[in-house]
């Protein structure tokens, strides 16, 4: 898309304010300010806006897009695939999927060996939070029902994935009463360590003793899973 004129662009912000739902934004507050701004292009970390403004995208679309915008060859492959297949019958697969499968088997780390693939982060928690319950109901524990995740986290934005996060860009009280089960504990955050961590070490070993506590409380044998953020983004990446 080229660069478009100022006129052109407030037509589009205003069917915008009408006719679509900006996630995360209220309609009267986008009005106010001249929102939402519209994006045509990206080229490697660079984002460029429908009025030719060009600027680096620090967040990495929301962490992911960490390939950079704009690279042919993975259009050119999501191009040729969609020519040949867009989607196959339920309980069937294709050939890329199961080659995807075990290059991944063959780099991941212990005894992982099988991938089920998603459209997104939402639906892979979704996905684990259902495996975790299926499997324990599986082997004769159909107690383990509760899963335990970090204050602050971001999980997605599902109901499920919502009620293991804590994260302050959700209003949770819009969308209550979430799935029950729902555990949470201290964040490793050594600038301000809620259990007086003088160093990240040690702030990261009481946060650790933290979650071990909880399932003692809870009774070990409740507890599906435990999920935590390798880095946690809407914390400020710590």
């Amino acid at each position: 898309m080229t660069q478009q004129t100022s006129t052109e662009v407030k037509n589009l912000q205003e069917s915008a304010l009408e006719h679509l739902w900006v996630y995360l934004r209220e309609p009267s507050d986008m009005a106010e300010k001249g929102d939402p701004t519209i994006y045509v292009s990206g080229k490697g970390v660079h984002v460029t806006d429908a009025l030719g403004n060009t600027s680096i995208d620090g967040m990495s679309g929301l962490w992911l897009k960490n390939v950079g915008y704009g690279r042919t060859e993975i259009a050119d492959a999501a191009y040729e695939q969609m020519l040949k297949l867009t989607y196959m019958p339920l309980g069937t697969t294709t050939e890329p999927t199961i080659r995807l499968a075990q290059k991944i088997s063959e780099i991941a780390p212990g005894d992982m060996t099988r991938s089920f693939f998603t459209s997104g982060g939402s639906e892979a928690v979704e996905t684990a939070l259902k495996l975790s319950r299926a499997y324990f109901k599986r082997v004769g524990e159909p107690n383990r029902t509760k899963f335990i995740s970090r204050k602050g986290s971001y999980h997605g934005a599902t109901m499920g994935a919502m009620a293991l996060g804590g994260s302050h860009l959700y209003p949770k009280i819009d969308y209550e009463p979430f799935m029950p089960g729902g555990l949470h504990v201290a964040q490793p955050l050594p600038y301000r360590c809620e259990f007086g961590g003088q160093t990240p070490e040690e702030c990261a070993d009481l946060c650790a003793n933290a979650v071990e506590e909880m399932i003692k409380f809870h009774d070990p044998e409740t507890i599906a899973a435990v999920i935590a953020e390798p880095i946690s983004s809407p914390l400020g990446c710590v």
